[in-house]
This record gives structure tokens, C-alpha cells and sequence, in this order.
């Protein structure tokens, strides 16, 4: 007779289900933390190192190029080892890369641009990494049908925590010192790393295989792209996260620029704007729960897009004075949309992908979906110079609404609710069969 299953203290209630609260404040804390020193890293040097601009590019490239380089291959470690142990090592290691430079401070006055690239490039894979890890540990931790309200939460305290970060960032560096804000975050990691102690749920390694040679780790990644190219849902998943990052990059690249040079906005202005803008992927976290289960979580993945997403079309109607409000509400319409849409496509993810495929699909998606974020700013670069700001951020807003067609003309349109139960087996990794999807050209 098989033993029963282990208790992993489940409940109706996420509010009840202890291993889950664990995750999500360890990984609150943690994204605060990051937000935070995301800012006072830069401000460091800038006003301490006084860099150049192509130093401060090197900076700002050195956090996003492991998601390029890394990313890809990410989920065929991932599936090797015991994913919340993984996860452990992978905060402590950013916890004592950042502590090096207070460290440096302490012992020699200013760390070097260097080591404050090395930083950045460690944090980034070691970000790549558990990234991958947490989004494949939690379907481990709770029910498929709590899948959407679990999300919605982590993506909240994401939201929460890039909204408050700047002006966090701030009080830490007047109250604690440049040194004394970068340990804020390092004793952030630290408390993600306690809280991962704290989850009793037993640990799992999917695939308990060596490290893999550099053909078994193409093969690995292979199969992970194989499936997501065969099943359809996930497909249209990846082709809208592509175009909106891309245009969605495009207008981020222009919009403090447009701002400042076309609304002729103020420091404050422009900050509130921003603030108007956060406060979308907060409602949008809180609401995307509730709403999946008023309209379906398949329709919520797509109608806020086209219902919400709408409000991007104003940003470019904005004038001079009070227009920056347009600007926000825009750019909260849009954040909402995708948080209410993220939420309900990574929960389908974790749901119906076999277990042993399911780190090397999210490394997929996550791979895709970043490549498109350095061309999207480059192309805001090229639209700004060569139609102007105004026509150039048209443009991109006009492209971040239509990615929302990619899921309208899907078997996503067809469906209420989404599929949150594996639909193939562990072994073949099957997917759904599906009637033929509508064209793009319908």
C-alpha cells in the first residue's frame, strides 16, 4: 500500500496556507530590497564615481545582459537540483555580492566601477536563476485552482514594491548612508533566505541527473522550446509577450523624454505621473483574482487588454500643464491590463505543464520576452529621432494595445475559464488538443 501524500498544508485559503505565506514574504522583501538598490547603485555613480555615459550604459546593460545570456538555459539547471534549495543559494549569493561594496566602502572609501559591474552581472544570474526556480516551486506549495489568487498576490507586492522603492530609496540614503541603504537590501535577501528555511514542505528534485554536458543541456532547452511551440496557447502567450515588450520598451524609452521636452513637465510631474502608473499593476494584482472568477480566468487574460489597455492610446492626446495625468492614467491602464494578464498566463503555465518540463518552459518564455526589451528601446530610440517624440510614441502605444489581438485570435477567445489541470502526460509531455485557432487575418 503507497504511503499518502505529504501534508503541505494546504487549505481554501492562501491566508491559511503557511508554506505559501513564507514564499511571498521572502520574495516581497526581496523585490523591495532590489528596487532599492537598483536606485542608489546608480546614484553611487554617478555622484561618488563620478562615470561616464557609456560607463553608466555598461551599468544599466550589466543587470539585463544574464537574462540574454543565462536565461535561455536557466530552466535545464533549474530541474537538476532541489528547487528551493537552489533558490536559498541563489539569494545568499546576492546578499554577499552586495555586501562587498559597503564592505569596500568601509575599507578603502570607494569601490571601483568595476566591482560594481561584477555586482550586477552576479545579482543578474543569480536573479535569472530564482526567478526560475520560484515561478516552477509554487505550484509545489498550493492548489491549481489557487494558482491564479497566489499569483495575483506575488505580482501585488511586486507592484507595491516598485511604486514605493524610489522614494524609499531616498529616506534610506539620507537616514542610513549610501553603505547603510545597499545593506537594507542585503538584509532583505537575507530574510528571503529565512523565510526559504521556514517552508516544511518537502523539498523536490524533478530529473535527479548530473550536470549536464553542453549537447544534454541544448537537447534539454530544445525540449522546452519544442513544447511551447507545439501547444497553442502557450504560443500565443509568447508571441504577445514579445511584441508588447517590444513596443512596451519603445514607450519606456520615450516617456520621460516626451515629458519632459513636449509637456515641458516638472520634476514632480513627472513623479506623480509615475506614481499614477505604479498604482495600476497594484489594482491590477489585487483585481486579478476576483476578476477570473466574475468573467473566467481565459477571458481575463485577454478582455482587460483590450478593455483597459485602451487608456495607452491617451498618452500621446497629452498637452502641456495638467497632461502628464493623461500620461499616467495611460500608463496605469496599460501596467493593470498586463499584471490581470500575467497572472492568469503564468498560473495556466505552471497548471499544465508536465512537472519535468515546466522549469525549462518558463526559462523559454522569460528568454523570449527579455530579447525583445533591448530591441524595443532601441526602436523608441530610432522613432523618437526620426518621426519625433509625439509620433513616436503613437507608435508605440498603438502597438502595445494591438499585441492584445495575439490573445484575442486564440482558443483563448473560445474558452471561460482557462485549463488549470496537465492536459498531457509527465512523460511525453502532451498538450492539448485543440480545434483549429482562428487567424490573425479573421
Amino acid at each position: 500500500m503507497e504511503a499518502p501524500p505529504p501534508d503541505l498544508g494546504r487549505s481554501t485559503s492562501l491566508w491559511r496556507n503557511r508554506a505559501f505565506l513564507f514564499l511571498w514574504g521572502g520574495q516581497s522583501v526581496s523585490v523591495l530590497g532590489s528596487t532599492v538598490s537598483g536606485i542608489i547603485i546608480p546614484l553611487y555613480a554617478v555622484l561618488v564615481l563620478h562615470v561616464s555615459t557609456f560607463e553608466m550604459g555598461l551599468l544599466a546593460a550589466a543587470g539585463s545582459v544574464p537574462y540574454m545570456l543565462v536565461g535561455l538555459m536557466a530552466g535545464a539547471v533549474v530541474d537538476r537540483f532541489p528547487r528551493r534549495r537552489l533558490m536559498f543559494w541563489c539569494d545568499l549569493t546576492r546578499a554577499l555580492a552586495l555586501a562587498s561594496i559597503p564592505l569596500t566602502m568601509l575599507l578603502s572609501g570607494t569601490p571601483p566601477i568595476g566591482q560594481l559591474l561584477a555586482v550586477a552581472v552576479l545579482v543578474g544570474v543569480m536573479t535569472v536563476f530564482f526567478d526560475v526556480a520560484y515561478q516552477s516551486y509554487l505550484p509545489g506549495l498550493v492548489e491549481n485552482e489557487q494558482l491564479i489568487d497566489g499569483n495575483g498576490k506575488l505580482s501585488t507586492t511586486e507592484s507595491v514594491a516598485e511604486a514605493v522603492g524610489p522614494g524609499l530609496a531616498g529616506v534610506l540614503i539620507t537616514v542610513l548612508g549610501r553603505a547603510g541603504a545597499i545593506l537594507f537590501d542585503v538584509a532583505t535577501y537575507a530574510l528571503s533566505c529565512l523565510s526559504l528555511v521556514l517552508i516544511r514542505t518537502p523539498d523536490e528534485v524533478i530529473e535527479k541527473r548530473p550536470v549536464p554536458t553542453p549537447r544534454q543541456l541544448v537537447r534539454d532547452v530544445a525540449e522546452g522550446a519544442a513544447y511551447v511551440g507545439r501547444d497553442r496557447i502557450l504560443r500565443r502567450l509568447a508571441q504577445f509577450a514579445v511584441t508588447v515588450n517590444l513596443f512596451g520598451s519603445a514607450y519606456g524609452s520615450l516617456e520621460i523624454v516626451f515629458l519632459n521636452r513636449d509637456l515641458h513637465a516638472q520634476a514632480w510631474m513627472i513623479g506623480a505621473a509615475a506614481a499614477i502608473g505604479s498604482t495600476g499593476g497594484v489594482l491590477g494584482g489585487l483585481a486579478a483574482a476576483a476578476l477570473g472568477r466574475r468573467i473566467g480566468s481565459a477571458r481575463a487574460t485577454w478582455l482587460p487588454l483590450l478593455a483597459l489597455g485602451w487608456l495607452v492610446l491617451l498618452v500621446p492626446l497629452a498637452q502641456p500643464g495638467w497632461g502628464f495625468v493623461l500620461v499616467g492614467l495611460g500608463t496605469a491602464g496599460n501596467v493593470a491590463s498586463i499584471v490581470i494578464y500575467a497572472t492568469g498566463a503564468v498560473s495556466y503555465r505552471q497548471a499544465t505543464c508536465p512537472p519535468h518540463l515546466l522549469s525549462r518552459v518558463t526559462s523559454c518564455l522569460r528568454w523570449i520576452s527579455w530579447c525583445s526589451m533591448p530591441a524595443g528601446a532601441l526602436l523608441g530610440g530610432l522613432l523618437g529621432t526620426l518621426a519625433g517624440l509625439r509620433a513616436g510614441i503613437s507608435i508605440a502605444v498603438v502597438g502595445c494595445f494591438l499585441a492584445g489581438l495575439w490573445l484575442f485570435f486564440s482558443p483563448l477567445r473560445r474558452m471561460r475559464d482557462l485549463p488549470l489541470a496537465r492536459t498531457g502526460t509527465e512523460n511525453t509531455g502532451k498538450t492539448l488538443d485543440e480545434q483549429p485557432e482562428p487567424s490573425l487575418a479573421t
